[in-house]
């Protein structure tokens, strides 16, 4: 981006006519001296070099503030839209344009405290998103906190995935797991949290009956919410109408065909 530098290229011809002409009285005073002038004193010839370092730290700066007028971007990158249009006042905080470099993705995500165990840095983490149902990115371990957090009992991990070709995109959302070793966490959508005098609970499926337990909210983002759940995969979630259930309440799954009736032979 090249902002309005008309003001500092005139700064820098000024600052190096000011180098020219102190250079060339340095010079003279200098010559003058050498022949045998004894108006040329020693203290005059120094004042003259002073004056033309002088002037040679200022065309440097000159030239430093006229190089401040372009804008590079501190590395390689996929650019996205641009907030600034040209007349535009720009300030040292306003953005102009975001640029990622996503060759390498560092995802963030929430360990819980019963498989601490297995955090080590260079540990292989497979990562899913539901942008991209059905595939998996391998990662590794690169960095984690040093304590765990006392409302979730979990601990922050980041790992980094290679993303070459670009198909991962900064912002998208994952699930992560310890590769063979830590089961993936559960994710409900919000409406199936309800709450108690013990915290958070959900409820599920028993045979066609309602029943809850505790759980612990380890991260949210959006309408979901990933929880450290004691339950078997493949168990059944009450997504809406969790704050209307009693335990032992007959349930029923929403997206069952209905049943047809027996008929009667006529």
């Amino acid at each position: 981006v090249q902002l309005d530098a008309r003001a500092g290229t005139l700064s820098l011809e000024t600052a190096q006519i000011a180098l020219e002409q102190a250079a060339d009285t340095s010079a003279r005073y200098a010559r003058l001296q050498q022949s045998g002038n004894s108006s040329v004193s020693d203290v005059t010839v120094s004042e003259a070099r002073q004056a033309q370092r002088l002037a040679e730290t200022n065309v440097a700066i000159a030239q430093l503030a006229l190089e401040d007028r372009t804008i590079r971007a501190p590395f390689s990158g996929r650019l996205g839209l641009s907030e600034a249009s040209v007349g535009d006042f720009i300030s040292a905080n306003t953005p102009i344009v975001t640029i990622d470099d996503s060759s390498v993705l560092l995802v963030e995500f929430e360990l819980p405290e019963r498989s601490i165990g297995f955090l080590a840095l260079g540990r292989d983490v497979t990562l899913e998103t539901p942008s991209l149902t059905g595939r998996f990115f391998q990662g590794e371990i690169v960095s984690y906190d040093s304590r765990i957090d006392d409302v979730t009992r979990s601990v922050t991990v980041q790992a980094s995935v290679a993303n070459p070709d670009g198909t991962l995109w900064p912002g998208m959302t994952f699930t992560a797991r310890l590769s063979d070793l830590s089961d993936p966490l559960l994710v409900v959508p919000t409406t199936a949290i309800t709450w108690s005098r013990d915290g958070a609970r959900i409820w599920f499926d028993d045979e066609g009956h309602a029943q809850s337990i505790p759980v612990t909210i380890l991260h949210r983002r959006d309408e979901s919410v990933w929880l450290d759940a004691d339950l078997p995969a493949g168990t059944m979630i009450v997504s809406e109408g969790a704050h209307k259930l009693r335990p032992g309440a007959a349930i029923t799954d929403a997206n069952a065909e209905p049943q047809q009736p027996d008929q009667e032979p006529t």
